[in-house]
């Protein structure tokens, strides 16, 4: 293309002359190959004129904006070389309407400055800087000035990008209006608490690079923040920005600036500048000579502030107030901060609940207090070096979105166990109930079926424990991504909470011992706010509280406490806690007794147990506080230990031949004796029916040898004196009986019919226990395994591997450390005790007419038979030489 068809291109397409001279005298430089490019480029310019000339379509960039058909108008105002599109805002310095550039068909914000500033000679420089500053500050996070100029009518103007969005403030309530139980949720726009902080770095940014060319703004606050459609974060509003080491500009004292709080809340240019709620204490002070980068440190770190709380640094009624509030001191603290309070009915206020706290990062609140601090000296040296905080948080803050992400999956997984594991529960369960109904010796054809049911179950209990184990190693995985998981902790905190109590419930003292410390370990990585914290550490202290009430005033009240000491628990003495009534005294986890003491009656011992934040209070199965009966001296007869009534922990010991499920009983008063029925009391009882004249009663209930056909009568063991008075003699062992050896070889009939003598000869009430009154009276309230404790040695009870000799029964009162809470004797071993009770298999099921329950461990008997919940079962005709029996009465 020759030059001269090119100036044609040019006189044809550009009328403004300073622009077509610029082109020629870039042309007259360009190389051979640039001059051709652009060459060609201007005869397809001229190309497309001519398509335009003939009627053909010309491919343009569609414009989406609402006011497509407006601009299309010819009625559109001008201003200047633009169409006036309406006003955008206003603000202390001018107003700022949308306008469209002509030439380049683009929409553009245009700030116009007042007309009655124009007459004022620093508010014109001022509206300049600003131009020159924006213009300037070029970054991605700043808004562009494009153009300078003066309108026909002489005001300044200058033409910026058009930002299309919202303000940070309007953003940041959204954001407090998705919280739920104080903790973030997303918006429906997508807003995340971490994407707030990602906006809030890149202020950062932008005004960390403002100060590096030497520019405070001065008025940093959420509505001079600007969030695009498309992820723009833009500062803006740079009108009272002040340059480092050139004299302030702002000296007219009729310009204000302008704030979002209304006119209350404006200052007057040359004596306080920018926006109160967030201004620095020097410059709420106006001290002018102090204002450098770290006043805007400040008000970046109020902006983090309202981002945290969701509400401003400061309030008050007017800018004087605040002002106030600003120089004398800082602003509530954040670690009080709640979520905002919900809207409510009105007829709900009358029953106002405090909202949840927010659960902020503590990183964060102190990157904002060291932001805020009020000595200039103490804040971050820059808006870069908070900005480098605020992005260490944010790379954690990512991870900690991978971690949140694993948490919830493990969440779900554990949602789908406990599913598998209730329908693993609930084939067994049926299994079990179908397979009762079938006679045991029908084949497999009729069992099969209920059998897979048992192979189903079972598949999916493994399944549960597999996903379970998947948990566990997902929920580590997730701290290994953010060691610091809030989430991850309160997950694994309530597992092992869970796991806790299930085995504190088994007596598992290995797993109670491993999930404690598993537990403290997460609990302590908890925040000292968070509420699960302060429960998992008020389970694991676990202090509880009693109340009691004696039947009779006066009573002097002793505690001890079961310690440890040689595999057993004996009864340390803590305290005298004065006299009765005790109301709701608190006392730790652990199992307890009281010893209550009154002159002129029985001392009574009164064992009670506190499991985790129990309260003891004494009710029985009405809910109704009974006072604890204290016997007058005679009440209770020598060789007598008082049983207290209340509740106990009965069964629940696997190891225990026969125990049933762990349950608690209320039972009432009564009294049992101390030692088991023994070889001289039951001579007198034999006796005494001699004396009576009813010898034939005497010779059915005397001890005697089994024999091997029903209805007939072994062997007497005891033999008669010439006045045919009963004797101990040599049995057919060898052995000669000592009168306080238990006695034995007695049938469950013979305790009855002694026991119907003793309340004939004494007047009271005799009887054989209950198996759970035999079982209360044993291992008292909390549980144990043993008569002394959960430990165990063959020294302290006579069984089968206490005697270096042959086995053999012993006195009653030997081995001392085989005595129960309440006094009573050889429970775990010498002779087990025939009780009141039909056999049972376990709760719930029918009893067997034609069995009574013995309990008690004996002289012939291994470890297993000593402990407490053991049980056996006999034909209550069947005489054994390891069963005798005590007896009872109700009080």
């Amino acid at each position: 293309m020759e030059l001269k068809q090119l100036k044609t291109i040019l006189d044809k397409h550009i009328n403004d002359l300073s622009i077509k001279s610029a082109i020629l005298k870039e042309i007259t430089i360009l190389s051979a190959d640039t001059y051709s490019l652009y060459s060609t480029n201007l005869e397809n310019l001229n190309a497309v004129e001519g398509q335009q000339e003939h009627g053909q379509t010309i491919p343009t960039i569609p414009d989406s904006s609402p006011d497509q058909d407006q601009v299309a108008s010819q009625n559109i105002p001008s201003i200047g070389d633009y169409d006036d599109l309406g006003e955008l805002g206003k603000g202390g310095m001018g107003s700022v309407r949308r306008v469209r550039d002509r030439r380049l068909n683009r929409r553009l914000a245009m700030k116009i400055i007042h007309p009655n500033l124009l007459s004022s000679g620093p508010s014109a420089a001022r509206f300049v800087e600003e131009a020159q500053i924006c213009a300037q500050l070029q970054h991605p996070n700043i808004v562009p000035v494009h153009e300078f100029g003066k309108l026909p009518d002489g005001r300044m103007y200058f033409t910026m990008k058009e930002i299309k969005g919202r303000s940070l403030d309007t953003v940041i309530k959204t954001v407090h209006s998705s919280v739920i139980d104080g903790r973030f949720y997303p918006t429906k726009e997508g807003w995340t608490f971490r994407r707030l902080i990602d906006a809030f770095h890149q202020v950062c940014q932008a005004v960390g690079y403002a100060h590096s060319k030497g520019i405070i703004h001065r008025d940093l606050k959420p509505q001079n923040i600007m969030l695009g459609e498309f992820g723009e974060v833009l500062v803006v509003d740079w009108g009272i920005a002040k340059i480092i080491n050139v004299p302030d500009l702002a000296s007219d004292d009729n310009a204000v600036v302008s704030s979002r709080y209304g006119s209350k809340y404006e200052t007057r240019m040359g004596q306080v500048t920018g926006t109160p709620i967030y201004m620095a204490p020097e410059q709420a002070r106006g001290e002018v000579d102090k204002i450098n980068a770290q006043t805007d440190v400040y008000s970046l770190g109020a902006i983090l502030y309202e981002i945290l709380s969701g509400r401003v640094p400061y309030q008050g009624t007017s800018m004087k107030e605040i002002l106030k509030k600003v120089k004398s001191g800082p602003p509530s603290s954040l670690d009080e901060c709640d979520s905002l309070e919900p809207i409510v009915p009105t007829a709900l206020k009358d029953h106002p609940q405090r909202p949840p706290r927010l659960n902020l990062p503590e990183e964060l609140v102190k990157v904002c207090e060291k932001a805020m601090a009020r000595r200039q000296a103490n804040r971050y040296s820059s808006a870069e070096a908070l900005g480098e905080v605020i992005l260490s948080w944010l790379e954690g803050a990512k991870k900690r979105e991978i971690a949140l992400a694993i948490v919830d999956e493990a969440e779900e997984l554990g949602k789908r166990s406990k599913l598998l594991s209730r329908d693993s529960e609930r084939l067994f369960k049926e299994a079990e109930a179908s397979l009762k109904e079938i006679p045991k010796w029908a084949g497999e054809d009729v069992k099969g079926h209920h059998w897979a049911k048992e192979v189903e179950g079972l598949l999916k209990l493994h399944e549960s424990e597999q996903l379970e184990l998947e948990i566990e190693f997902s929920l580590q995985s997730a701290l290994s991504h953010r060691e610091d998981l809030v989430e991850g902790h309160e997950a694994l905190v309530k597992r092992y909470l869970s796991a806790h109590r299930s085995a504190e419930s088994d007596r598992d003292e290995g797993g109670t011992i491993k999930s404690a410390l598993r537990l403290q370990h997460h609990i302590s990585a908890l925040p000292e706010h968070n509420d699960l914290r302060h429960r998992a550490m008020h389970y694991l202290k676990g202090t509880g509280a009693i109340s009691l009430n004696p039947s009779v005033e006066g009573v002097d009240i002793y505690l001890d406490e079961y310690v440890p000491y040689h595999r057993r628990l004996i009864p340390k003495r803590i305290a005298h806690l004065g006299q009765a009534p005790l109301v709701e005294h608190p006392i730790e986890m652990g199992s307890y007794r009281l010893v209550l003491k009154k002159e002129g009656y029985h001392d009574v011992i009164y064992p009670f147990q506190i499991s985790r934040r129990e309260y003891w209070d004494g009710q029985d199965v009405e809910g109704v506080q009974q006072p604890v009966h204290i016997p007058k001296q005679g009440e209770i007869r020598e060789n007598e230990c008082f049983i207290p009534g209340g509740w106990f922990w009965a069964g629940g010991d696997e190891n225990a031949a026969r125990s049933v499920g762990r349950r608690q009983l209320y039972l009432n008063n009564f009294v049992l004796s101390r030692f088991p029925v023994t070889n001289r009391d039951y001579l007198q009882f034999l006796n005494g029916l001699v004396d009576s004249g009813e010898e034939e009663e005497a010779l059915k209930w005397v001890p005697r040898e089994r024999v091997g056909r029903a209805g007939e009568l072994g062997s007497m063991i005891y033999g008669r004196s010439e006045s045919g008075r009963f004797i101990l003699v040599t049995d057919a062992d060898g052995d000669v009986w000592d009168p306080d050896w238990p006695v034995m070889m007695v049938s469950w009939d013979c305790a009855q019919a002694y026991c119907r003598w003793k309340t004939k000869v004494t007047g009271l009430s005799y009887r054989l226990p209950s198996e759970f009154e035999w079982e209360k009276s044993a291992k008292g309230v909390d549980g144990r395994w043993y008569v002394w404790g959960d430990g165990f040695d063959e020294s302290y009870c006579c069984m089968a591997d206490s005697h270096q000799g042959r086995r053999l029964p012993s006195v009653v009162d030997s081995f001392p450390v085989d005595e129960s809470v309440y006094g009573v004797r050889g429970l775990a071993g010498n002779m087990s005790d025939w009780t009141s009770s039909h056999w049972f298999k376990n709760w719930g099921e029918d009893e067997d007419s034609s069995t009574r329950v013995f309990r008690g461990g004996s002289w012939y008997d291994f470890a297993r038979f000593t402990r407490v919940s053991q049980r056996n079962l006999y034909e209550p005709s069947r005489r054994l030489s390891v069963v005798g029996f005590r007896v009872c009465r109700s009080i």
